[in-house]
């Protein structure tokens, strides 16, 4: 089983797929996201495969660090 519900390498997320999730946490994900960017500017924003086993994870960085990793299991 993998480490994310999403294990599909084939599908990338989107953010429905987030909603469907997330259902209410949703606008608290979208916040972050907001609040980060006010503080830390642009940010790179990538869904990242890394196997079977781990599945799906979306990365927020900008070019100094690595802020978040979401893995929904």
């Amino acid at each position: 089983m993998a480490t994310s519900i999403f294990d599909n390498k084939e599908i990338i997320p989107m953010e429905e797929d987030l909603d469907d999730v997330l259902n209410n946490s949703l606008s608290v994900w979208n916040n972050l996201i907001d609040y980060l960017e006010n503080e830390y500017g642009e940010l790179n924003k990538e869904w990242k495969f890394y196997s079977k086993n781990s599945g799906w994870s979306f990365k927020i960085a900008n070019k100094k660090k690595k802020f978040v990793v979401l893995i929904a299991k």
